[in-house]
């Protein structure tokens, strides 16, 4: 079923509960149980107006602010939060300098790529090894 996006007001958007789901391809924004789809896709730009190095310019057909904000000082507990849709299949744990998210099991090209993309959105990378593939942010220390 879809409704009119002009049907939901302010009013009712202070109270509800909003949930961005990312996806390799754009997000899936759920509010109050309403999905709204967001697609981003290159945009067809001819060749005389390309760059020799520049690459392609993507088409954007809605705004999305990110679902992952870095706090001043990464911990386990905001990674659990930002990771919480997938922390069946994930082991976060910390050390002095970095926070370690292990998948437990092969997570899928779709889990990958929204789990990779939350990651990095904190500044964190992948670190591929076989078994001991791991995502490792680093903890950033309020200046």
């Amino acid at each position: 079923m879809q409704k009119d996006i002009r049907q939901i007001n302010i009013e009712s958007l202070m109270s509800s509960t909003i949930k961005v789901t990312p996806r390799s391809n754009g997000a899936i924004i759920t509010i109050n149980g309403l999905d709204i789809e967001i697609t981003v896709r290159p945009s067809e730009v001819p060749p005389e107006e390309r760059e020799a190095s520049a690459p392609p310019r993507s088409h954007v057909e809605a705004t999305v602010e990110p679902a992952a904000t870095p706090p001043s000082r990464i911990t386990v507990e905001s990674i659990k939060r930002d990771l919480g849709t997938y922390l069946e299949d994930l082991d976060v744990s910390e050390d002095d300098e970095k926070v370690v998210v292990t998948p437990k099991r092969y997570l899928g090209h779709k889990k990958f790529v929204s789990i990779s993309s939350l990651v990095e959105e904190v500044g964190g990378t992948y670190v591929s090894a076989g078994r001991k593939s791991r995502f490792l942010i680093e903890k950033k220390r309020s200046s």
